[in-house]
This record gives C-alpha cells, sequence and structure tokens, in this order.
C-alpha cells in the first residue's frame, strides 16, 4: 500500500511513519509533505497513492486548499486537533479522522476502515461541494498567512506580512515582497483573492491585489480612476480602475 503523509510537524511525520510500518510492513510511505504549495507541486506531478493521512493546519494555510486545488482520487485519513464536529461532516463523506494525540491502535483501527471501504469501492475522492459547504457552514477561513515559493533548488516561506502587492503579467504572477524583491508564484490573481484576507488585501485592478500597508498616498486621477503611490515603489502607474474606486474607499475606511 502506497500512503503519503501531509504533515508540517516533522517529528509527528516521522511518528505517524513508524506507526505505519509497526503496524503493517508492507505499508510504503512514499512522500512526506509538508505545505499547501508542495503538495499542490507533488500531485499535479505524481499518480494519486492508495491512501493520504493529512493534518489540517498546514505552514502555508489549510489543507482544504490543497484538494480544492487538486485532484486526489484517493481516500484520506485527517490527523488532527481541529474542530471535532466539522471532522464528524467529513465521515460522512466516508472519510475517517485521528484526533490528536494518538497512538497504534487509533491508526491501525482507521487502516481496517480503509481496507474495508476499499473492498467496495476502489476510490473514494473527496467530495469538493461538501468540502466548500463544510467551510462555509463552519466559519473555517482559509486565509493564507504565508507563501511557499520555489527559489532555484529551494524552497522559502514568506510571510504574508512581508507582501506588497501580488501582480499579474500575462500568465505570469508575480509577488513583490517589502524588501522590493520579486518571485513568481503558482496562482491566478483570482485565486489568490479568494485566499488571501480582503480585509488585508485588495484587488484594484485586473492585475494587481495590493496590500494595505504597500499604500503611502492616494490621488485623483483622470477618468474618474485614482493613483495610488505605494511603498515599496510597485510601478510608475499604480492605477484603481473607475469600477473599483468606490469599493476601494470604502475598504479603505473601514
Amino acid at each position: 500500500m502506497k500512503v503519503v503523509i501531509i504533515e508540517d510537524e516533522l517529528l509527528a511525520s516521522r511518528e505517524l511513519k513508524r506507526m505505519l510500518q509497526r503496524i503493517d510492513d508492507d505499508i510504503e510511505v512514499i512522500s512526506d509533505i509538508q505545505s499547501v504549495q508542495a503538495g499542490v507541486e507533488w500531485f499535479e506531478n505524481n499518480k494519486s497513492p492508495d491512501l493520504v493521512f493529512s493534518d489540517i493546519q498546514l505552514s502555508d494555510g489549510l489543507s482544504f486548499e490543497l484538494f480544492q486545488r487538486t485532484s486526489i482520487d484517493c481516500p484520506v485519513i485527517f490527523t488532527t486537533a481541529f474542530d471535532h464536529y466539522a471532522i464528524q461532516a467529513f465521515k460522512l463523506n466516508s472519510i475517517d479522522y485521528l484526533m490528536k494525540p494518538f497512538d497504534d491502535e487509533d491508526v491501525a483501527n482507521a487502516l481496517e476502515k480503509f481496507r474495508n471501504l476499499e473492498d467496495k469501492r476502489h476510490e473514494n475522492p473527496i467530495n469538493k461541494e461538501l468540502l466548500d459547504k463544510l467551510i462555509s457552514q463552519h466559519g473555517i477561513q482559509s486565509y493564507k498567512s504565508s507563501f511557499v515559493v520555489s527559489i532555484g533548488d529551494q524552497y522559502r516561506k514568506i510571510k504574508v506580512e512581508d507582501i506588497a502587492c501580488f501582480r499579474a503579467d500575462g500568465n505570469t504572477v508575480y509577488l513583490i515582497q517589502q524588501n522590493k524583491k520579486r518571485v513568481i508564484v503558482d496562482y491566478s490573481i483570482e485565486e489568490l483573492e479568494k485566499l488571501l484576507d480582503p480585509s488585508v488585501f485588495f484587488r484594484i485592478n485586473r492585475q494587481v491585489l495590493i496590500h494595505e500597508d504597500a499604500i503611502s498616498r492616494i490621488h485623483k486621477y483622470f477618468n474618474s480612476r485614482l493613483k495610488l503611490e505605494t511603498e515599496p515603489c510597485i510601478d510608475e502607474d499604480v492605477l484603481v480602475s473607475r469600477s473599483r474606486v468606490k469599493d476601494f474607499l470604502r475598504w479603505l475606511d473601514n
């Protein structure tokens, strides 16, 4: 059985791996994933395993985002101390969970449930419609607190408070940091608008999603638009489109 573990705490990931090997030496952990972004990249480039063990709170957001952005056609067992009632709802979709801290017996019982399920249905993909509904019903906000970006042969975590804005240039989206450095992110502006806290970030036009702290001055501009001075300087002309001016001013006022 091929298993993937999604867990940002290295010690917890290693302990779960040891538990699985003690319970069944035929289990092969083929990947340890520590972030949403790393998970998206792995599942986009690899065949789904037989089973996934996933924590919910990861270093760069909630694992729900990973399941929303990728196609994972295998059962998932959540390993978490997350809200009990939300997890109960996941069980209605034949998805099991382990409440931390758990032991070998808990893991063995979850594996037995998986095997019984597998006998009846080999594929048990997450119901994304149900996932969205659960997030809405339980008030789970998956606003990102950081981004894990690929720089050369390394990954680096950038905190949201260190980001000045996101800017689209054609099909490429750049994350612009407060120190003026730019890195490419694997998100569209539309996706970022949903993932970031709307009280902190505002989409001023089709290309730019800006952090409130990056705005230093606001000027009236022709054709009923606004022109922003930013720190750091993002571009010569940072304009709020006419259709967004009213909402932008209301956002600032709040």
